[in-house]
């Protein structure tokens, strides 16, 4: 069964003759030049790739990419308890509000379920027998454990009852009105909730303070994906601290850096689990980011080689 706290999606223009009706009535006098029609196509096909790269960075972590409000699904049932409830931003950028206090919901749902689990816990002896036996032994999960499902749980997305915490898919859109971002597009050349990297450091970082220094641009731009596959394949997937090492020039600026509360943060003080942390340890934050800064590309990659 999955009932998550969240569920999103995508959207998609409105058929093209309404399309041009509403994006028309935005235009002085009710007149759209000729050649800002003729971008039409190029509009649809901005929606579609941006649509594309959410389904990516959806994938590294649900709340990542803006969830759009026209497609957008809580679970009314967390309005009727007590303690963190969701709620929008009070003024503008609802959406961010709204994903921080959902996350907050998690953090709160996770530590209600495993903190008796853990305090009824005791420390499990290994038997020390030797001779063989026919019968299957199974330990009852230790503390150690029990902190260890709590951070898996986070950090991957999994609920333990609700099966998933989060189910983001953009490739389920519904129709709505774009005219809005379509004329942006076509008279400004903007198109407004674009997921370029502008928009996600200012997602990933707590800060202006904190994304001081970090540039995903240059993380993009030098980023050799032939190289990068090769050694891949030739030497498999590197540890976590190594390839830290090899990136320390490119990461310049993550050192001391906080990152947002949707992907960072320790669990309650006050709590059993206040030394574990919430989504992404400390140690992984540097090469989450440099995931975040070359995963355009990946996506580029992907569509022309699908195998």
């Amino acid at each position: 069964m999955l009932r998550p706290l969240m569920i999103a999606g995508g959207y998609r223009p409105q058929q093209r003759d309404r399309l041009i009706v509403m994006t028309t009535a935005r235009y002085p006098n009710n007149i759209m030049p000729a050649a800002h029609q003729q971008k039409l196509d190029a509009f649809e096909a901005a929606i579609r790739e941006d649509m594309a790269t959410r389904v990516r960075y959806a994938a590294l972590d649900p709340m990542l990419p803006y969830a759009p409000e026209p497609n957008l699904f809580i679970d009314g049932t967390l309005l009727l308890g007590e303690g963190t409830r969701p709620a929008f931003s009070p003024n503008g950028a609802e959406y961010e509000g709204l994903s921080s206090s959902l996350v907050a919901c998690n953090k709160a749902e996770l530590e209600a379920y495993f903190t008796p689990r853990f305090e009824e816990a005791e420390e499990v002896a290994v038997p020390m027998n030797r001779r063989p036996t026919q019968e299957s032994l199974i330990l009852p999960p230790d503390r150690e454990e029990i902190a260890s499902q709590l951070e898996i749980a986070s950090q991957t997305n999994r609920h333990p009852w609700r099966g998933i915490a989060f189910l983001l898919d953009f490739t389920m859109t519904v129709e709505t009105d774009l005219s809005r971002l379509a004329y942006s597009y076509l008279s400004q050349n903007k198109l407004p909730q674009l997921h370029n990297l502008s928009y996600l450091v200012t997602r990933l970082f707590q800060t202006r303070g904190d994304k001081k220094g970090v540039k995903l641009s240059n993380i993009r731009t030098s980023f050799d994906y032939e190289a990068a596959m090769a050694a891949a394949k030739e030497k498999g997937f590197e540890p976590v601290g190594e390839f830290l090492m090899r990136h320390k020039q490119e990461l310049v600026g993550m050192e001391g850096a906080r990152f947002s509360d949707y992907f960072a943060q320790r669990f309650s003080e006050q709590g059993v689990f206040a030394d574990r942390h919430y989504n992404l340890p400390p140690s992984h934050q540097a090469a989450f980011t440099h995931q975040v800064a070359i995963e355009p590309e990946l996506t580029k990659r992907r569509r022309m080689n699908p195998a």
